[in-house]
């Protein structure tokens, strides 16, 4: 059964300055370019075409502004498409902007509920899952009740990524979300995504790092730029991303 699916998409921004009047005009003629810059399309993605079913974990790569957070921003519903159709079936959960919803004065208790009720969940359901958000985040306990602000980049990020994963939705969407922690933290998060696949949780996974995605993904979609787009096996599209960029001396 499909629960994410894309036809034809394509997706533009409009870039560049519309002229507004008479010091647009001057600033122009005072300029070796003699006129106004115009707007134009700059295209991200092209007829892009993709359907991930239930419990399937499906990766995305591509180099830097390929389209990759494009692609995860049309599924959460942040943005919309210029062109085609994005379908998506069921509760959604999106991991761009890791602690977007946390507020710097209030404690780590209190950002669980905030957070936790932005991302869809029942205050009930929180309080059942606090004291596993708590321990999964690895934050002391003795700090969970002091102000966010107080806290290391890591803790603050931990916790964030903790709340988020205890959701449960339907389709989680994850951008470079391993970043988050150290190694060892990275891997309880593979494992908890991997947990969530197998309870038949959809997940759209963009990562740079190629070995996490030919891991956890079965099948991928190779963005390039300009919005070119191929989807295969994660382990031809991996090699074919490597041979691709060889060349440019990329480090992944």
């Amino acid at each position: 059964m499909s629960v994410v699916s894309f036809e034809g998409v394509t997706k533009y921004f409009r870039l560049g300055h519309r002229s507004t009047g008479i010091k647009d005009i001057f600033v122009a003629l005072m300029s070796k370019n003699k006129r106004p810059p115009r707007m134009y399309d700059h295209y991200v993605l092209r007829d892009v075409s993709f359907t991930v079913g239930k419990g399937e974990t499906f990766g995305i790569i591509g180099p830097n502004g390929s389209g990759k957070s494009t692609i995860l921003k049309l599924a959460a519903g942040i943005i919309n498409p210029n062109k085609g159709q994005v379908k998506i079936k069921g509760r959604v959960s999106s991991l761009l902007e890791v602690g977007a919803g946390f507020q710097p004065d209030l404690t780590g208790r209190e950002n669980i509920f905030l957070y936790g009720t932005i991302l869809g969940l029942t205050k009930k359901t929180i309080k059942s899952q606090i004291e596993n958000i708590i321990d999964f985040s690895g934050v002391d306990p003795k700090f969970i009740d002091e102000p966010v602000k107080y806290y290391s980049s890591g803790m603050y990020m931990r916790l964030a990524f903790s709340v988020a994963v205890n959701v449960v939705p339907d389709v989680l969407i994850a951008d470079e979300v391993l970043s988050v922690g150290d190694e060892q933290f990275q891997q309880k998060c593979i494992s908890k995504i991997d947990e969530m696949r197998k309870q038949g949780v959809t997940v759209l996974y963009v990562s740079h790092d190629l070995a996490t995605v030919q891991k956890l993904c079965s099948n991928v979609l190779y963005l390039r730029p300009g919005g070119l787009a191929t989807i295969s096996s994660a382990t031809s599209q991996i090699l074919k991303y490597r041979e691709d960029n060889s060349e440019n001396d990329i480090t992944i």
